[in-house]
């Protein structure tokens, strides 16, 4: 990440299992031993205000990629960080990961993934889904985990827009290669500018986004 850097919250919190909580086939459609949930602790942990004002000021808001349960969801689950992002009038970009991680996503795919993090902080928190289409790559024999897929079937996500791109990293199939990802970032964001933009014959200028990365 290049530019300023800031944390979610300035308070010493920790995530917990919440061992009230459990996700079943009747609410997310995933087997309870896959879908824990998580909580942070204590509840009343404060947004930090600079990141706040810099989600409401982004013109792309970024989630992910990270671990879901200790990266992406402990950003989200402060209070008043999602709500900025609802509020925020960016452009806002879901990215699963590439490969599902060992006790926490393993078996998962990427509308799974999603129903995760809606399961915690609820619909409507971003509009774009970005996922890797390339299952090409090299795997090593060895490697505990398996890529994230999208099932036969599951591109309709509802409201959410699915964009499928090459964004695996060939030396390393387990991780995001950067430019790629980036180009599938800005891809979402040109296109949605283009839907945004008046008059046709007016052409927006091309302005790099302010960017807000969670994780």
């Amino acid at each position: 990440v290049r530019g300023q850097i800031l944390p979610s919250t300035l308070d010493d919190v920790r995530i917990c299992p919440d061992l009230g909580m459990e996700l079943d086939d009747g609410v997310a459609g995933l087997p309870p031993r896959r879908a824990k949930m998580v909580r942070l602790e204590p509840s009343s942990a404060l947004a930090h205000p600079e990141a706040l004002k810099a989600i409401m000021d982004a013109d792309l808001v970024v989630i992910g990629p990270g671990s879901v349960y200790t990266s992406v969801l402990p950003n989200l689950l402060v209070p008043g960080v999602r709500e900025a992002i609802r509020s925020s009038r960016a452009i806002k970009v879901f990215v699963t990961n590439i490969a599902s991680q060992v006790g926490d996503t393993e078996g998962l795919d990427v509308l799974q993934h999603v129903q995760v993090v809606q399961a915690h902080v609820g619909p409507g928190l971003f509009d774009y889904v970005v996922a890797n289409d390339n299952f090409d790559a090299e795997v090593p024999s060895e490697w505990p985990a398996e890529l994230v897929r999208i099932r036969s079937g599951q591109r309709d996500l509802g409201d959410l827009r699915l964009v499928e791109m090459d964004v695996i990293d060939p030396n390393n199939p387990w991780r995001h290669e950067p430019a790629k990802l980036a180009e599938a970032v800005l891809k979402v964001y040109y296109d949605q500018a283009s839907r945004r933009s008046t008059p046709r014959t007016q052409v927006p200028p091309v302005v790099p986004p302010a960017f807000v990365r969670s994780a």
